[in-house]
């Protein structure tokens, strides 16, 4: 008897580390570089705009419920759906997921509205915010303060200001474009 629980202690002492294993190396992240923000895979960064998320085709059933029939091939973006805040001034275009199934988008446009679309929808929100919280005509300075923990590449062309983020890894990518120190348009999602 004293054989069969050493034995059975032994088992289970062999289990338990082999289970610690398989959850220390399956859990095991990619250490990012400090020096290089474009690998840095631990900033939290924009995924959402109100309550649509990125790749989640839940979210948008559920905010506006099937709106592949409204997708429109824009030749600079490709296949998008637009919808519109409840004063038609401001966009957020979804860009279909290559791929994906209906309803799937992976890159998010937020502007001003300055073009005639054939299809799209009016939402009751009164603006765009994504889930950092940018949203348009926000001040750089207030940008600045939200987004501290990412380390932005800084292009600037007269007055003109776009801050711009890649991960290479996950290949993420986001744009704030400033004009006069306030936020006219900001973009991001995953590329295809």
């Amino acid at each position: 008897m004293e054989k069969q629980t050493q034995l059975l202690d032994s088992k289970l002492m062999i289990f338990t580390t082999l289970v610690l294993f398989l959850f220390i190396t399956c859990n095991k992240q990619p250490i990012p570089s400090k020096f290089d923000n474009q690998y840095n895979s631990s900033v939290i960064k924009d995924t959402a705009v109100n309550k649509f998320i990125l790749q989640d085709t839940l979210s948008i059933l559920r905010q506006v419920g099937d709106i592949s029939e409204l997708i429109e091939d824009d030749f600079n973006l490709g296949e998008c759906v637009t919808l519109f805040n409840n004063s038609e001034s401001e966009y957020l275009k979804l860009k279909r997921e290559y791929g994906g199934f209906n309803n799937q988008y992976s890159y998010f446009y937020v502007g001003y509205k300055n073009e005639k679309v054939q299809k799209s929808k009016i939402l009751r929100d009164s603006n765009f915010t994504s889930n950092k919280g940018a949203f348009l005509g926000m001040l750089q300075e207030d940008f600045l303060k939200k987004y501290s923990e990412i380390a932005f590449n800084k292009v600037a062309d007269k007055d003109t200001i776009t801050y711009v983020f890649i991960n290479k890894q996950n290949i993420y990518e986001a744009r704030y474009v400033f004009v006069n120190n306030k936020l006219i348009k900001f973009e991001f999602g995953y590329q295809d």
